[in-house]
């Protein structure tokens, strides 16, 4: 987590884009856990079926952005 909140200090370095910083800390970080339990802990099966709950979760996951930039 600290190496991910240092990559995102390289992109957002202004104090005043300190929620920023955070919040795409946290995207990042739930990205790489989903990456990495996709990627080395599931079969093939179990890997599409992850998928196509994942594709079902966007349409609600764009909502609850929209919500939360709003």
């Amino acid at each position: 987590m600290v190496e991910m909140h240092f990559w995102m200090m390289g992109i957002f370095f202004e104090p005043q884009y300190s929620y920023s910083r955070k919040m795409l800390t946290q995207l990042f970080m739930i990205v790489s856990v989903l990456d990495d339990l996709y990627d080395n802990h599931c079969t093939t099966e179990e890997g599409n079926v992850f998928a196509a709950a994942l594709q079902r979760f966007a349409p609600l996951l764009s909502i609850f952005i929209m919500l939360l930039i709003g």
